[in-house]
């Protein structure tokens, strides 16, 4: 089994931008997005109209036929092409980290009495979450794997729950 180490990931994050446009009139979705968004670390502006974003943000989030105005050079995601909001926003994790195909992906798994998972495309961390229930875990693990499916490295790395002392 070959093992690579990877340093500077933890820090990667920070550098990156942190912001993304949303244009839509459905409050709910807003506010849903935005509060996902920032469990992330990702700033969300959200607005009516592209006219009104800033230059600075080159990822916009929008539903089907509420884009109004001029989109140059920006990246367009529709809520109706993802099967959930999780889904949205590890797509927008991985377009803001400079994600553009699946060439790997990697899967962290720590387990013991709280569970935690690192999720990894490209050598790159999309997002880490913490699971109290393996069921959960399970089944987001195997929907990782499966938007992911066309990646030609899939690894699962399993630590230890024993520990010396």
């Amino acid at each position: 089994m070959k093992l690579r180490v990877i340093k500077g990931l933890s820090h990667e994050f920070d550098r990156m931008k942190r912001v993304v446009g949303l244009v839509t009139m459905d409050m709910k979705f807003a506010s849903l997005f935005r509060e996902s968004m920032s469990k992330m670390g990702v700033k969300t502006i959200h607005t009516l109209s592209t006219d009104e974003l800033p230059f600075s943000v080159d990822v916009v989030v929008t539903k089907k036929g509420e884009l109004r105005g001029e989109i140059s050079n920006r990246k367009i995601l529709y809520l109706e092409d993802y099967r959930d909001l999780d889904e949205l926003a590890e797509k927008v994790l991985e377009i803001l980290k400079g994600v553009e195909s699946y060439r790997s992906i990697l899967i962290g798994i720590d387990p013991g009495k709280t569970i935690g998972v690192a999720f990894s495309v490209n050598y790159k961390i999309i997002r880490t979450l913490k699971y109290f229930h393996e069921e959960k875990m399970i089944e987001d693990v195997k929907a990782f794997i499966e938007r992911h499916r066309e990646a030609e490295e899939k690894i699962i790395v399993v630590g230890s729950t024993t520990t010396e002392g």
